[in-house]
């Protein structure tokens, strides 16, 4: 069943932050946290060039727009 399979694996990551853990599994843990934390950052930064590119296609869209507008008011304004 996979929820066990989840339980067992949240239980042996609590069971193997015993006393009697090596240096290897601590060294080979804060390898796993950094690595973690790089693909974090990673993965922020590519949200926060999304948001940009997002940002700067609104920007567009709201220039155009307002062109649209300013050559509509001119052209009633002619008639």
């Amino acid at each position: 069943m996979r929820t066990s399979g989840i339980l067992n694996h949240q239980r042996s990551n609590t069971l193997s932050s015993d006393p009697g853990s090596g240096p290897a599994d601590g060294t080979a843990k804060a390898a796993q946290q950094t690595s973690n934390v790089d693909a974090t950052m990673a993965h922020i930064e590519q949200v926060r060039l999304l948001i940009l590119g997002m940002e700067q296609r609104l920007q567009l869209r709201e220039d155009k727009l307002m062109k649209n507008i300013e050559r509509a008011e001119t052209r009633e304004c002619e008639v």
